[in-house]
C-alpha cells in the first residue's frame, strides 16, 4: 500500500482538480433543488392558491377546457393536479412540434388563469437544467456524467488516501483546526470527506440514474433480471379502437382512479394515437410508496392495466427509490436538510482541495505529486475492482479505455523512436 500510495494520490489530484468546477455546479444546484417544494411556492407564487377546504371545487373536464381555451388549436397533453393548496397545471402541445409545451396554471375553485408559460419555463427548470446539462444540451449531460463518474471514483481513492491516517488522530479522526497553511485545509477535506462518504457515494450513485448512459445501463440490467413491471415494458394498448369515436370525458376515468386509490396528487397523461390510452399516476416523484399508475380505455373507460407499489418486484422498488434518496425528499424536511447540507459541504471539500493544490504548486508549475522512480502498479484486486466501476459506471469505463488507448499509443510512439516512456505512463 506504501508504495501504491503516491500513484493514488496522483490519480485522486487529477480527478479532483479536473472535475471540480462541474462538481460545484451540480452540488450548488442540488443543494437548491433539495428544497424546491418549498421554494416553488415562494419564487412562483401562482403554483399555488388559497386553500378553501370548504369550497367547491370545479370538474376536471372543466378546468382543462379552461386551459385548452388558451390554445384551441393545440393539444390536450396532460393534467396535474400537486394537490391541495396547489394549482392545477394543464399542459397543451404544438401539433406542428416546433414550440414547447404551454403550461396554464388555474385556480381549482374559480377556473381563473393564474398564469401561462412554456412547460420548460420556472426558476427550478433552469436550475434543473443547469444541474443536468450544464446549460450545454446533450454534449453537456454526457460531460456531466464523466465527470461525476469519475467523482464516483475519486471518493474511492480518498478514502484509500485516508486509510493509513486512522489511527493518528488529529488529521484522521478530527481536524487539526490550529494547523495552518496546507494542513489546516488537507485536514479539513479529508476528515470531513470521510464521515460523509456513505452520504456522498448514495448521491452521486443515485444520481448518475439520470445520466444517458448509466440509465441505459441500469433498465438493461434490471430488464435482464426481469425486475421491470409489464406495464413499463409494454404499455396496454386498446385492440381495434374503433373509427372515428369520440374519447369518454375525463371526470369519470378520474373518479375511478381515486376511488380505487387513497392519493393526494396526480397527473393524466392524455392519448396521442388512436390506440394510447388515458395514463393516470400518483406520484411518481417524492412519495413512492404510494406509486400508482393505471391505464384506461378512452372509449370504454375500461382499466386495461395498474401498477402499484406494493406489486413491484425488490428491484423496481429500489430504482423507484433512486428520485427521493438522490434529492434528500425520502423521509420530508429532515433529509432534505441532510442532502442540503451535504451537497454544500461536498463544495466546500471541492473548493478546500483546490486551495491545498494551489498552497503546494511552484510558480510555472501544476504541482502533481511525484510518483518517484518506480511506482507500484494496481494488482489483480485493484484491477477487478476498476473493472467492476467500469461496468457499473459506463461512462467512467468508457473513458478510461480512451485514457489508456491514447497512453499505448503514447508508449508505442517512444519506443518507435528509441525513446523510454515516462514513470506515469508505465503507472497507467
Amino acid at each position: 500500500m506504501k508504495l501504491l500510495y503516491p500513484l493514488l494520490w496522483r490519480w485522486h489530484f487529477i480527478i479532483g482538480l479536473l472535475a471540480a468546477p462541474v462538481l460545484i455546479s451540480v452540488s450548488i444546484t442540488g443543494a437548491l433543488y433539495a428544497f424546491e417544494p418549498q421554494l416553488e411556492r415562494v419564487f412562483e407564487p401562482f403554483q399555488t392558491y388559497a386553500p378553501c377546504d370548504d369550497c367547491e371545487r370545479l370538474p376536471y373536464s372543466v378546468l382543462t377546457g379552461t386551459g385548452h381555451a388558451q390554445r384551441p388549436e393545440w393539444h390536450l397533453h396532460a393534467l396535474f393536479d400537486p394537490g391541495n393548496g396547489r394549482s392545477i397545471q394543464v399542459h397543451l402541445e404544438d401539433p406542428a412540434g416546433e414550440k414547447e409545451d404551454l403550461a396554464v396554471f388555474l385556480d381549482p375553485h374559480t377556473g381563473e388563469v393564474l398564469h401561462q408559460r412554456s412547460a420548460d419555463e420556472g426558476i427550478f427548470t433552469f436550475i434543473l437544467r443547469l444541474h443536468r446539462t450544464l446549460l450545454a444540451g446533450e454534449f453537456g449531460r454526457n460531460i456531466t456524467e464523466i465527470m461525476i463518474s469519475w467523482i464516483f471514483v475519486t471518493l474511492f481513492l480518498g478514502f484509500t488516501l485516508w486509510w493509513p491516517r486512522r489511527n493518528k488522530g488529529g488529521g484522521g479522526w478530527w481536524p487539526r483546526l490550529r494547523s495552518k497553511g496546507r494542513r489546516f485545509w488537507r485536514d479539513l477535506h479529508s476528515v470531513i470527506g470521510f464521515y460523509l462518504l456513505p452520504i456522498f457515494l448514495l448521491i452521486g450513485f443515485t444520481g448518475l440514474f439520470f445520466s444517458p448512459w448509466a440509465n441505459y445501463t441500469i433498465l438493461a440490467g434490471m430488464f435482464a433480471a426481469d425486475q421491470l413491471p409489464d406495464i413499463y415494458i409494454s404499455p396496454p394498448k386498446v385492440e381495434n379502437p374503433p373509427a372515428n369515436a369520440e374519447r369518454l370525458g375525463i371526470d369519470g376515468i378520474i373518479d375511478d382512479f381515486l376511488a380505487r386509490n387513497d392519493v393526494e396528487h396526480f397527473d393524466v397523461h392524455y392519448p396521442e394515437a388512436p390506440e394510447d390510452a388515458y395514463v393516470l399516476s400518483a406520484h411518481i416523484g417524492f412519495d413512492v410508496w404510494k406509486l400508482r399508475q393505471a391505464h384506461y380505455n378512452p372509449y370504454n373507460g375500461q382499466l386495461l392495466g395498474e401498477a402499484r407499489w406494493e406489486d413491484l418486484k425488490p428491484g423496481a422498488q429500489a430504482l423507484m427509490l433512486f428520485f427521493p434518496l438522490h434529492t434528500g425528499s425520502i423521509f420530508g424536511l429532515g433529509t432534505q436538510i441532510i442532502a442540503f447540507v451535504a451537497a454544500l459541504l461536498m463544495v466546500f471539500i471541492s473548493i478546500a482541495g483546490i486551495v491545498m493544490w494551489w498552497l503546494r504548486r511552484k510558480p510555472g508549475e501544476i504541482g502533481l505529486p511525484e510518483l518517484g522512480d518506480n511506482p507500484q502498479r494496481p494488482g489483480w484486486k485493484g484491477w477487478l475492482l476498476i473493472a467492476v466501476l467500469g461496468l457499473m459506471l459506463p461512462a467512467f469505463g468508457a473513458s478510461l479505455l480512451v485514457i489508456f488507448a491514447y497512453s499505448g499509443l503514447r508508449r508505442f510512439k517512444r519506443r518507435q523512436f528509441s525513446e523510454e516512456p515516462s514513470p506515469a505512463e508505465e503507472a497507467v
